[in-house]
């Protein structure tokens, strides 16, 4: 069995990763700053620390003996604080460079690296499935950041032979998922709604359309990822394929949770992007994976997820 490390190993996706390598007999080792509104509590086998990943005494430590790292850590933007813009974006490049030269260093470990970054790189885009090779053009800081880390990723396996593959998740979702970040996706806050018993708030006229990915499938298409990683670091759709608007979306899951709710609806936000819908074919014959879990699926094990969550005597995340 192998030693892998996970940055923001703390954060929705990089939890379930966790534990799902810890299930397949590996040995995982975490960094994360803690620094986000919620973070999910790690098996007590995982070796953590709280820390900055740009340190490189850190990672110089952390990456004695590690087969793999995926990187997942982010700062998100704080909506409510526009000028916390530069901190985020000085914490998102800044660790994938940092990364980037630890494993430069490291380079006689031959240490593959998976990075997640987002389908916000193709922003508004006039190719429609969206493939690997569609013109990237984010229309949010986010998306920039996640386009300027594949960029250096990209560079340094070239420069330095650093093994990488970088991996555009489109809309992650599923059970764990922080219902009170900051930075809400659609199905957990219209989860914590119903559970709350308040009206579903829709941003625009709810025809945006997205890709939801269940976190099962990502975590698969993460893990398949890591052995087709090399100095090309090739770029890969990790997505369903398939594209629901959101209005389609609130339907599905009134009807998995048997709930009536009230639904009124707020201007979208600057930037918003009106469509999106991944092309898994690479994935499919790169990574020899693809989405498995039917949205109406995965809606309905999240949502029952965080009901039995709800009920009396458990941590309450819904107040």
């Amino acid at each position: 069995m192998a030693t892998y490390l996970i940055t923001g190993g703390c954060g929705f996706i990089g939890s379930h990763l966790t534990r799902h390598l810890l299930q397949q007999g590996h040995h995982v080792r975490v960094i994360d700053s803690l620094e986000q509104i919620y973070c999910q509590s790690l098996p007590s086998q995982v070796d953590f620390i709280r820390g900055d990943c740009r340190s490189q005494l850190l990672l110089d430590e952390y990456l004695q003996g590690v087969a793999g790292v995926f990187h997942l850590a982010v700062a998100p933007y704080p909506v409510d604080d526009p000028a916390g813009w530069l901190l985020a974006q000085q914490m998102n490049l800044g660790t994938t460079v940092a990364l980037l030269e630890a494993l430069r260093r490291h380079a006689d470990q031959s240490i593959d690296l998976v990075y997640a970054s987002s389908a916000e790189v193709y922003g508004d885009n006039a190719s429609y499935p969206l493939q690997e090779l569609a013109t990237p053009c984010p229309q949010s800081a986010y998306g920039t950041d996640k386009l300027c880390s594949e960029l250096q990723i990209r560079s340094a396996s070239r420069q330095f032979g650093l093994s990488s593959i970088i991996l555009r998740l489109f809309n992650v979702y599923g059970p764990s998922h922080n219902p009170m970040h900051h930075k809400q996706d659609a199905i957990s806050r219209f989860v914590h709604s119903l559970l709350a018993g308040t009206p579903l708030v829709i941003e625009g006229d709810g025809e945006q359309t997205r890709d939801f990915l269940f976190i099962e499938d990502a975590v698969r298409m993460l893990c398949a990822a890591l052995p087709q990683a090399s100095s090309q670091a090739p770029v890969v759709n990790a997505c369903s394929g398939v594209s629901h608007s959101v209005n389609q979306l609130l339907v599905q899951l009134l009807s998995v949770s048997d709930c009536l709710a009230g639904v009124s609806h707020e201007a979208a936000p600057i930037g918003q992007i009106r469509q999106s819908l991944g092309d898994p074919r690479k994935a499919s014959q790169l990574l020899g994976v693809q989405a498995s879990t039917e949205l109406q699926q995965g809606l309905r094990q999240t949502y029952w997820h965080y009901a039995a969550l709800a009920q009396p005597g458990k941590d309450q995340q819904w107040a």
